[in-house]
């Protein structure tokens, strides 16, 4: 909630015979701003106790439900167990007891000392006792304080004594209690029994003030103010000046009083509100609540009241006047306001006449005959005289006589814009045609197109340093008038059409254009440049420009009223920076939704004094430039919390594991004039080249860091966009993990370079293996090629050769047909034979023939073939599902001749009649068995035979062990491979 607080025809008390010295004795009302926080704002109950202002800037509030620390944007509630339930919650005071630690009187939990660790409770309450409520608390210095408890008990902590002063005998325990420390480093006090000093160890009664019920304050000038329910006091030494006039809250105790930095007096009460003593004028102050319970002054000069029901009232001077219908405005859109040489504000517009302004109201129009009761626009002349637009018409008035003089001018329509230049001419311009100028109150001359002035519809006028009048419209042009004749202005020097509503020159020659629509426009080396919303301006339909003599710029626009230095926009328009920075005032300065009146001038003015007008839409706006917010002292960044994946650390804790995943700073910088307004800029150094831009978040937030150390540094810029000296920085370290580390990362490279070589040995060992390999399948393949070309040459040669030979003793002896048969069949015999060699090649260089399982089958196909046109019966026997183990051609040639050549020695040298033809795994081996029933051979010559001998040593070749075992009854042979890990499978025959 937000109220203004102006001048009133209510009650003004005089408090005649008192006087601080610093105190001026009949001050002019200063208007007052107030506003209230209360449990919609986010303080946790509307009965506030105590407010205390710490040096750090923040606000510590206690209030029946909760302590709370406040920075201008948000309440904060400090948690803790001794402030759990309903009733440990209620805090009755707060004090400071040294820079590092405060205290805190609780309803149940007694006195209770907060630090940085959190909260505990204090030494002093065990003296105290359980079940004792304390009533107030005195902060005299650092580690000493006093403590009131309710049945008017005082006790004085000093650095870790304690001394209890009992009750007086007629102590009032209803009146309130107040503490003061003097400039003597006394103690004066109240608590229900008059005044008491503590000095030198004792307390004694101060005589004199026979009231019981009365509070006492410090007096910057010099003693004490002493307040009772009846009389307003002043106690300097042993003197003691007393108010002869009744005091507003006759009857009513005074609760709480305090003197600010401007010397001014404030009084709460405990049942009339809240009232402020300036030279001998008390005023009331509206307030939330009629019972004040605290008072407090910050650093920047507010005022701060506690009320028992209606939350935290801030009191701070208006920077702003808005005179409404409470002042005599009578609703319209328009208006126009100019001062006259004796310094009276005149105000015009079509509803409320002529008026003039003064006593924070419009004044009433006095009964003079011929007072106009429209008038729009108005100026006035260096001769004190009122000049008035009404309608079509142009009237002089003189102020002093009240005389209204109407003067004949050509037909200018609607009359907009009067100007009156350095040499006291009037120039009035309107929507038709032409523009009017009148020298001594009645000399006329009508420019037009022939003195090259072609403009319609003026909406404003301006007399720069050189005297040259500039002349703008609402088509968007500009004229300047040199000589007696004009120079128009327009889209070929950078214009851009859009209405031209206020000019304002300065010494230098720039020009400054506010236009309705095409924002604003700056003049300087004969070319205008705009700058608008896109550069920052908050609105680009400029109605008023003003300049208030320090160096800025005031802009009244269609949404807004603000602020912006000249420097900063002669910047921006010489293209130095990208956009300018405006102070926009609105809600937080008692100024919501300004909206500026247009299209008569003048619409805003400057006064001798420096205060700046505006015509809104809703009254005339008065600002002060010269009250700036109260901002003594650099606004001060402070730290809250430093949060990691939702998890705010300790306090003091600045390293942060590589492992977050976001990392966010909260800050704020507490202030109480428009928070709202404060803007940050952080960095983290050691990751940003430069500040962030300005924003009023007050957080920074970072996406994973690598590990390293940082700082991390925030500063703010206060209401006036002044940016602090203070940086607030906190280093910080994000700690790598172990494998982050700086050993790990060598051991890594070490780690890697071993595998490195390993890998490239690997590499290199694979690829002369690869070669070894490459180089050994050509040495097996040309040693195949020569043993297929030694096979066809010694069987398949000298069988054709044999088979030839047979054919032609066949022609030669030409004998009987027995005899030709029995060639015959020698001759296909031989020639099967041949075929059956031929096979055996051809299939032993097939690659799909190369798996033990393929050379088993084929083996026993061989043996069938081969026996079967003999005596001989072939038995085989192979084990089910032979694995496809991979063979050589090496060695499946080796075996395949192994088996043949026993097979040959079977059928042509044992003389059996069956043999056996066994395959299958054994154990780990896989074994090849032949046995017959022929006659056999003794075992002792089997070495000696050849063919035997070519078996051993092929059995060998492919890494085989063979058993011959021979008797008369026939010959076993068994060849044992080892080289094939099998599995041991039984045999089957088939």
């Amino acid at each position: 909630m937000m109220v203004v607080i102006r001048r009133m025809a209510v009650a003004v008390w005089l408090a005649g015979g008192i006087a601080c010295p610093a105190a001026r004795a009949i001050p002019p009302e200063v208007p007052f701003s107030s506003r209230a926080w209360e449990t919609d704002d986010g303080l946790p109950h509307g009965g506030v106790n105590a407010v205390l202002r710490r040096e750090d800037g923040f606000l510590w509030i206690a209030t029946q439900g909760g302590l709370v620390r406040f920075d201008g944007m948000e309440f904060v509630q400090k948690r803790s167990p001794l402030l759990s339930d309903a009733r440990s919650s209620r805090v009755i005071d707060i004090i400071e007891e040294n820079p590092r630690t405060m205290l805190a009187a609780c309803d149940t939990s007694g006195l209770v000392r907060l630090e940085e660790g959190g909260l505990s409770v204090h030494p002093l309450s065990a003296s105290l006792g359980s079940g004792r409520r304390i009533l107030s608390l005195f902060h005299e210095s650092a580690d000493v304080f006093w403590v009131l408890c309710s049945d008017r008990e005082l006790w004085r902590w000093d650095h870790g004594s304690a001394v209890r002063f009992p009750p007086t005998e007629h102590v009032y325990t209803s009146a309130p209690s107040s503490f003061v420390r003097m400039t003597d480093g006394s103690v004066l006090l109240t608590r229900g029994d008059g005044l008491e000093r503590f000095q030198k160890g004792l307390l004694a009664p101060v005589t004199g003030i026979p009231e019981r019920s009365i509070i006492v304050s410090i007096c910057h000038g010099g003693g004490a103010w002493v307040a009772s329910p009846d009389r307003l006091l002043k106690l300097d030494g042993d003197a003691i000046s007393v108010s002869d006039a009744a005091v507003p809250w006759l009857g009513t105790p005074p609760a709480v009083m305090l003197e600010d930095h401007e010397h001014a007096l404030w009084i709460g009460t405990k049942f009339r509100g809240l009232f402020r003593r300036e030279g001998d004028v008390i005023r009331p102050m509206d307030t939330s609540h009629a019972r004040i319970t605290s008072l407090s002054e910050d650093a920047d000069g507010n005022i701060w009241a506690g009320t028992a029901g209606g939350g935290l009232n801030r009191f701070q001077h208006a920077r702003f006047q808005l005179l409404g219908e409470k002042e005599g405005w009578m609703s319209d859109i328009v208006g126009s306001v100019c001062e006259d040489g004796k310094g009276r504000l005149w105000f015009g517009n079509t509803n409320l006449g002529l008026r003039q302004v003064g006593e924070g109201r419009f004044l009433a129009a006095p009964p003079v005959a011929g007072w106009p009761h429209k008038a729009m626009p108005i100026r006035t002349d260096a001769a004190g005289s009122v000049w008035v637009g009404i309608n079509n018409r142009l009237g002089r008035l003189d102020p002093d006589s009240g005389t209204m003089e109407s003067i004949a001018i050509p037909s200018l329509g609607s009359l907009h814009v009067i100007f009156t230049d350095r040499r006291n001419r009037v120039w009035v311009g309107g929507d038709f045609g032409g523009l009017l100028r009148v020298e001594d109150g009645s000399k006329q001359r009508l420019f037009g197109a022939d003195d090259g002035f072609t403009g319609l519809q003026i909406r404003s006028m301006e007399e720069d340093a050189r005297g040259t009048l500039w002349i703008g419209t609402e088509q968007g042009e500009i004229f300047e008038h040199r000589g007696d004749g004009f120079i128009r202005h327009a889209e070929a020097e950078g214009l851009r059409g859009s209405a031209v509503r206020s000019i304002v020159a300065d010494a230098d020659g720039t020009l400054w254009v506010g236009t309705g629509g095409g924002g604003l426009f700056v003049r300087r080396n004969e070319r205008f440049t705009s700058i608008g919303e896109e550069q920052g301006l908050p609105d680009d339909v400029i109605s008023q420009l003003l300049d208030d003599g320090a160096g800025a710029l005031w802009f009244g626009a269609s949404r807004a009223l603000y602020r912006v230095k000249k420097s900063e926009l002669l910047d921006c328009a010489a293209g130095r920076v990208a956009g300018v920075h405006p102070v926009r005032f609105g809600e937080g300065d008692d100024l919501p939704n300004f909206s500026a009146a247009a299209n008569y001038q003048p619409s805003c003015w400057r006064t001798r004094a420096g205060t700046l007008c505006f015509v809104s839409r809703k009254g005339l706006v008065i600002a002060d430039p010269s009250v700036a917010p109260h901002e003594a002292r650099a606004l001060q960044v402070h730290l809250d919390k430093l949060v990691a994946d939702g998890r705010a650390l300790p306090p003091g804790v600045a390293k942060v594991p590589s492992s977050a995943r976001k990392i966010e700073f909260q800050f704020t910088a507490p202030t109480f004039t428009s928070p709202e307004k404060v803007r940050y800029r952080y960095r983290l150094t050691g990751l940003d080249a430069e500040w962030s831009e300005p924003t009023a978040t007050r957080s920074a937030t970072y996406s994973p860091l690598k590990p390293g150390r940082y700082r991390f540094e925030v500063a703010a810029c206060d209401s006036n966009l002044v940016w602090s000296p203070l940086v607030t920085s906190l280093p910080i370290e994000i700690v790598p993990a172990w494998w982050e580390t700086w050993w790990a990362r060598v051991l890594a490279v070490v780690v890697s370079g071993a595998l490195l070589v390993v890998a490239v040995r690997y590499w290199s060992h694979q690829r002369l293996k690869a070669r070894l390999l490459q180089l050994e399948s050509g040495r097996r393949l040309q040693n195949e090629r020569a043993r297929i070309a030694r096979d066809l040459h010694d069987g398949l040669g000298a069988g054709l050769t044999q088979v030839g030979m047979m054919a032609e003793e066949l022609a030669e002896e030409g004998g009987g047909v027995e005899e030709m048969k029995s060639y015959s069949a020698g001759i296909a015999g031989r020639v099967r034979d041949l075929a059956r060699d031929l096979d055996a090649a051809v299939w032993s260089v097939s690659p799909k023939n190369d798996t033990l399982a393929a050379l088993c089958g084929y083996i026993c196909q061989y043996a069938i073939e081969y026996f079967r046109e003999t005596p001989v019966r072939c038995l085989v026997h192979v084990a089910p599902d032979i694995p496809a183990v991979a063979l050589s051609p090496e060695d499946r040639h080796h075996l395949f001749l192994i088996a043949k050549e026993i097979l040959n020695n079977v059928l042509k040298h044992a003389g059996a009649s069956q043999v056996i033809l066994s395959m299958g795994p054994e154990e780990a081996d896989f074994v090849i068995a032949f046995e017959d029933n022929g006659r056999g051979f003794p075992s002792t010559t089997a070495p000696d035979r050849h063919g035997l001998e070519n078996i051993r040593e092929r059995v060998a070749a492919v890494g085989g062990v063979m058993d011959l075992r021979s008797s008369g009854e026939g010959t076993a042979i068994r060849i044992r491979l080892s080289s094939f890990p099998l599995a041991e499978k039984p045999l089957s025959s088939h």
